[in-house]
């Protein structure tokens, strides 16, 4: 079973995965140069990458890895030998994790909502 289709989009999904998040710490460690800027907005100099890009990406790249590992134990369920009742069953089972994918778009939307006015300042009396 090493050597088949399920086996390796499963490595390519957790390879895909690591290297992405590794990319996306290394972007927030270094999102602003110098660091200060990051708790110190008002510092004079340095600049910042555009943090919102990057949790947008970091949510659209989410929701389809999510999508891909719900059907990564669909298509293995679909190519086993049972009765068609009973796989069909078992597939509803895993499917509910469709909700799962369904709501990360939602709180992608949220998150970037809070973040815009978390970045948004009231003027000091």
């Amino acid at each position: 079973m090493r050597s088949g289709s399920i086996y390796w989009a499963i490595h390519v999904l957790i390879w895909g995965n690591l290297a992405f998040y590794i990319s996306t710490w290394i972007t927030i460690i270094f999102q602003c140069i110098p660091q200060e800027k990051i708790w110190n907005p008002e510092y004079k100099g340095g600049h910042c990458t555009n943090y919102e890009v990057s949790a947008l990406v970091t949510g659209i790249v989410n929701v389809i890895s999510d999508f891909l590992i719900l059907l990564l134990p669909l298509v293995a369920i679909w190519r086993l030998r049972m009765a068609p009742k009973r796989k069909i069953g078992v597939l509803a089972v895993f499917a509910t994790g469709l909700l799962s994918v369904e709501l990360t778009p939602l709180s992608i939307t949220a998150g970037y909502t809070l973040t815009i006015f978390h970045l948004v300042r009231l003027p000091q009396a």
